[in-house]
Protein backbone atom coordinates (compact mmCIF):
# COMPACT_ATOMS: atom_id res chain seq x y z
CA UNK A 1 0.00 0.00 0.00
CA UNK A 2 2.68 2.18 0.74
CA UNK A 3 4.50 1.62 -2.91
CA UNK A 4 1.11 2.86 -4.31
CA UNK A 5 0.88 5.84 -2.37
CA UNK A 6 4.70 7.27 -3.00
CA UNK A 7 4.63 6.14 -6.26
CA UNK A 8 1.12 8.06 -7.28
CA UNK A 9 2.23 10.97 -5.02
CA UNK A 10 5.53 11.14 -7.30
CA UNK A 11 3.78 11.11 -10.18
CA UNK A 12 1.68 13.78 -9.34
CA UNK A 13 4.49 16.05 -8.32
CA UNK A 14 6.53 14.85 -11.51
CA UNK A 15 3.38 16.03 -14.00
CA UNK A 16 2.07 19.15 -11.86
CA UNK A 17 5.53 20.37 -10.67
CA UNK A 18 8.02 18.73 -12.68
CA UNK A 19 10.49 15.96 -12.06
CA UNK A 20 12.59 17.83 -10.00
CA UNK A 21 9.81 17.84 -7.03
CA UNK A 22 8.62 14.18 -7.63
CA UNK A 23 11.91 12.84 -5.31
CA UNK A 24 9.77 14.95 -2.00
CA UNK A 25 7.01 11.91 -2.16
CA UNK A 26 9.92 9.38 -1.91
CA UNK A 27 11.64 11.64 0.74
CA UNK A 28 8.36 11.49 2.89
CA UNK A 29 7.84 7.62 2.09
CA UNK A 30 10.86 6.65 2.99
CA UNK A 31 10.15 9.11 6.40
CA UNK A 32 7.03 7.09 6.43
CA UNK A 33 8.99 3.71 5.97
CA UNK A 34 11.41 4.56 8.79
CA UNK A 35 13.91 1.09 7.80
CA UNK A 36 14.46 0.31 4.13
CA UNK A 37 12.98 3.97 2.83
CA UNK A 38 15.58 4.06 0.34
CA UNK A 39 14.19 0.41 -1.39
CA UNK A 40 10.40 1.99 -1.00
CA UNK A 41 12.10 5.39 -2.65
CA UNK A 42 13.83 3.51 -5.40
CA UNK A 43 10.75 1.11 -6.55
CA UNK A 44 8.34 4.07 -6.49
CA UNK A 45 10.36 6.84 -8.18
CA UNK A 46 11.34 3.68 -10.87
CA UNK A 47 7.68 2.90 -11.44
CA UNK A 48 6.64 5.86 -11.71
CA UNK A 49 9.04 7.42 -13.99
CA UNK A 50 8.50 4.06 -16.21
CA UNK A 51 5.15 4.51 -16.16
CA UNK A 52 5.42 7.98 -17.85
CA UNK A 53 8.50 6.84 -20.48
CA UNK A 54 5.73 3.60 -21.15
CA UNK A 55 2.61 5.95 -21.40
CA UNK A 56 4.86 8.60 -23.80
CA UNK A 57 5.69 6.22 -25.96
CA UNK A 58 2.04 4.17 -26.34
CA UNK A 59 0.84 7.52 -26.98
CA UNK A 60 3.53 9.27 -29.37
CA UNK A 61 5.38 6.17 -30.82
CA UNK A 62 6.84 7.82 -33.52
CA UNK A 63 8.16 10.93 -31.53
CA UNK A 64 9.77 9.00 -28.72
CA UNK A 65 11.36 6.53 -30.87
CA UNK A 66 13.37 10.18 -32.81
CA UNK A 67 13.80 11.61 -29.18
CA UNK A 68 15.42 8.31 -28.29
CA UNK A 69 17.92 8.21 -31.33
CA UNK A 70 18.83 11.68 -30.93
CA UNK A 71 19.33 11.76 -27.04
CA UNK A 72 21.27 8.19 -26.55
CA UNK A 73 23.47 10.18 -30.15
CA UNK A 74 24.11 13.13 -28.13
CA UNK A 75 25.28 11.34 -25.26
CA UNK A 76 27.98 9.40 -26.39
CA UNK A 77 26.24 7.50 -30.11
CA UNK A 78 24.26 5.04 -27.65
CA UNK A 79 21.95 2.91 -28.83
CA UNK A 80 18.40 3.79 -28.88
CA UNK A 81 17.30 2.06 -25.94
CA UNK A 82 20.31 4.20 -23.94
CA UNK A 83 18.39 7.41 -23.05
CA UNK A 84 15.42 5.56 -21.87
CA UNK A 85 17.13 3.19 -19.82
CA UNK A 86 20.00 6.04 -18.56
CA UNK A 87 16.71 8.10 -17.91
CA UNK A 88 14.99 5.15 -15.59
CA UNK A 89 18.52 4.30 -14.00
CA UNK A 90 18.62 8.26 -13.01
CA UNK A 91 15.07 7.53 -11.62
CA UNK A 92 15.88 4.52 -9.32
CA UNK A 93 18.90 6.27 -8.04
CA UNK A 94 17.22 9.80 -7.34
CA UNK A 95 14.82 7.75 -5.56
CA UNK A 96 16.76 5.89 -3.17
CA UNK A 97 18.79 8.10 -2.03
CA UNK A 98 15.82 10.77 -1.18
CA UNK A 99 14.04 7.94 -0.24
CA UNK A 100 17.26 6.82 2.13
CA UNK A 101 17.87 10.47 3.36
CA UNK A 102 13.65 10.23 4.56
CA UNK A 103 14.50 6.97 6.46
CA UNK A 104 17.86 8.22 8.22
CA UNK A 105 15.36 11.38 9.64
CA UNK A 106 12.99 8.81 10.84
CA UNK A 107 15.46 7.32 12.60
CA UNK A 108 17.42 10.70 14.09
CA UNK A 109 13.87 11.16 15.18
CA UNK A 110 13.09 8.03 16.92
CA UNK A 111 16.52 8.34 18.48
CA UNK A 112 15.42 11.63 20.30
CA UNK A 113 12.54 10.82 21.49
Amino acid sequence: MKLAIVTASSLVLHLVLGWMFAPLATFAGGFWQGRNGGRLGSAAMGLSWLGLIVWNYVVAPEAMQKMFVTMSGILGNLPAFGYPLLTFIFAILLGGLSGYLGGQLAKLKENKS
